[in-house]
């Protein structure tokens, strides 16, 4: 989604300011329709709802502005490589146990990520000094996020999680308002009509991947859940690629999705 909102405005200045703006609407409107319009205020939450709010805009501007810079699939592959600090956190600070099935399925991930992320004779944008930070700081700004859902897992035991994304989304709707006012920008036509759509449909997907995340947080280990979703985001993205875009996959592909599907064996070991 990140992508196709780059092509359609790719002239557009400080677009990603915009697209965080279209996609923490999407996430606070799919947000406020599944609680029922009715959201229940907590203040010893909002605290983990900035964290979250503030890392989510971050990454999200970091992402977007890592794609648009740089090469798409090693962008992927670097974020996706997240779940290494998050896999440590859980292991070093929350005093999670490391069984070797763990170690061994983390392994085979990250082997089966870089079998499909890495394309052969690619003729995507080659790197520069920004892209590689952004591309870094997309990374360790994913892996906060799924620190801090974590967290706020373990202390409420599950609950306020609708209201948790909600003032978090909050948040991210008053930074990107702050810095499109600060910077004075205006969106194109594209950005809206096209982009915007696409920006859209990506907050919803977002929203319930993070209810997802969450609702699995509660009885998961972090140093599983991580590796878990990372793992179920390969195959799910394949599974659909097949079916509905009829993509097809090659060799070095196919090779790592089986990898992939391997490595969630020994995580559920």
């Amino acid at each position: 989604m990140i992508n196709k909102f780059n092509k359609k405005t790719a002239t557009q200045q400080n677009a990603h300011l915009w697209y965080l703006l279209f996609l923490s609407l999407g996430s606070l409107t799919f947000l406020t329709v599944k609680s029922g319009f009715k959201i229940q205020w907590n203040t010893g939450f909002l605290c983990y709802s900035l964290v979250f709010g503030v890392c989510y805009a971050l990454t999200v501007i970091f992402n977007v502005v890592a794609i648009k810079c740089g090469p798409l699939s090693l962008t992927a592959l670097i974020v996706s490589y997240s779940l290494i600090l998050s896999t440590c956190f859980g292991i070093i600070v929350l005093r999670e146990p490391a069984s070797p099935f763990l170690l061994i399925g983390v392994v085979l991930l990250i082997i089966s990520l870089a079998l499909i992320h890495i394309k052969a004779n690619s003729q995507e944008k080659r790197y520069s000094v920004k892209w590689i930070i952004c591309s870094v700081l997309a990374a360790v700004g994913n892996s906060f996020l799924i620190c801090t859902q974590k967290i706020f897992q373990t202390r409420y035991k599950g609950v306020f999680q609708t209201e948790f994304m909600f003032f978090s989304m909050l948040a991210v709707i008053v930074i990107s308002i702050t810095f499109i006012l600060i910077t004075r920008s205006k969106p194109g036509r594209s950005t809206i009509k096209q982009g915007g759509l696409f920006a859209t449909v990506s907050g919803v997907m977002n929203a319930l991947t993070n209810l997802l995340v969450m609702t699995v947080s509660i009885n998961m280990p972090l140093s599983v859940v991580s590796p878990f979703v990372s793992a179920g985001g390969i195959l799910i993205t394949a599974l659909f690629a097949f079916l509905f875009f009829r993509e097809k996959l090659s060799m070095r592909e196919l090779v790592g999705l089986v990898v992939g599907t391997v490595s969630v064996v020994f995580l559920c070991l």
